[in-house]
């Protein structure tokens, strides 16, 4: 009796999420900058936890950076919006001035990037904005990942409140 021989294939519609990463400088603070995307590019941005990322500091284990996220169901992409500034250092290595990181996970090819970065330079008190490719920042693929897990805790978080919120009523 011969061992029967299994051939496995694999699905080539399953790609990991690709991302687009915008760099912005700005002098807007952190939610006036969320309500100028809302209201540039029509999105529906609202505060979520911030992230806590280790700085490697002595006097300071960990910074916090704020975060904003919206989801647009209908393309299957979700945006952050999330502060790349804090008195202990950049979020993103080796990124000087820039404020802020507008970030774009999921099906990334709708996204008219162009057309997006001609929004975003009409905004009031944006001085720089541009695409950044992901290779060239050591840490950004960590931070990503931290901001993903973040978004699905508090989402996880809000659910089980408002589940713990009918149960009690």
């Amino acid at each position: 009796m011969t061992a029967k021989k299994k051939v496995l294939k694999l699905d080539d519609s399953f790609t990991e999420p690709e991302e687009i990463v915008l760099l912005i400088t700005s002098t807007n603070k952190d939610y006036r900058m969320a309500y100028f995307l809302n209201k540039y590019l029509k999105f529906d941005f609202c505060r979520r936890s911030n992230l806590q990322y280790s700085t490697k500091l002595k006097e300071q284990d960990t910074a916090e950076y704020p975060v904003f996220s919206c989801e647009a169901k209908e393309a299957d992409l979700s945006w952050m919006l999330v502060s790349n500034k804090h008195s202990y250092g950049n979020l993103i290595k080796k990124t000087g001035n820039i404020d802020y990181l507008l970030i774009a996970r999921g099906a990334t090819e709708e996204v008219n990037v162009a057309d997006m970065l001609a929004k975003i330079r009409k905004i009031p008190n944006v001085i720089f904005v541009n695409e950044t490719n992901l290779q060239a920042h050591a840490n950004i693929f960590e931070v990503l990942e931290k901001l993903e897990l973040l978004i699905i805790l508090e989402e996880k978080r809000r659910k089980d409140q408002s589940q713990s919120y009918k149960d009690y009523n």
